[in-house]
């Protein structure tokens, strides 16, 4: 068992690199760290802002193909994760704070290619939203929820939220399907 103690807080968002050797973890005094795994060493420290800037801990980390996505509160930031920069920010993206970030990088072959991105967000506005990478707005926006959805899920032709009194699958060219969970059974099936 490895353990990662340089957070001075908590630590509230996690993820992997593609390869698994390294991790991402975020915290509550805003700090992201880029951990290698086997050495237990921190590799790279980005401080989010300032008390002043951003007032809310990190909650929600994405990785994909070099890309860093991150959530404070109702916003969240891409940053370069060779290099520690931040690419885009995102402000008031949600009515309420943003409780899951999920993100996939498209590139072409070629070092200097077009990045095309899908990232969605949900958060306790009960909203779902898939955002355009190249001009910071969303661009599908579903109401899915009164309450919370709590974390979301997506693939290339679904999105599964989880919400405080079930499950929802959002196809993207028919809508949303809701399945609640049985009383007896906690495995979902989806048609």
């Amino acid at each position: 068992m490895r353990s990662f103690t340089n957070h001075p807080g908590g630590i509230y968002a996690v993820c992997f690199t593609e390869d698994g050797q390294k991790i991402f973890t975020g915290s509550v005094e805003k700090t992201l760290k880029l951990w290698d795994i086997i050495l237990s060493t921190c590799l790279l420290n980005i401080q989010i802002g300032n008390s002043k800037t951003v007032l809310n801990p990190i909650t929600s980390l994405s990785y994909d193909k070099g890309y860093l996505a991150c959530v404070c509160g109702t916003d969240f930031q891409i940053f370069n994760h060779t290099n520690g920069f931040l690419l885009d920010y995102y402000h008031d993206c949600h009515k309420e704070r943003i409780e899951s970030i999920q993100m996939r990088i498209k590139r072409k072959a070629g070092e200097h290619s077009e990045v095309k991105a899908k990232i969605m967000t949900c958060g306790k506005d009960g909203k779902l939203k898939v955002w355009d990478f190249t001009r910071k707005k969303p661009i599908l926006m579903y109401n899915l929820h009164e309450d919370s959805i709590n974390d979301l899920l997506f693939d290339e032709t679904r999105i599964t939220c989880a919400c405080q009194d079930g499950v929802k699958v959002v196809n993207f060219n028919c809508g949303y399907e809701e399945r609640r969970p049985s009383r007896k059974h906690t495995t979902y099936y989806y048609g």
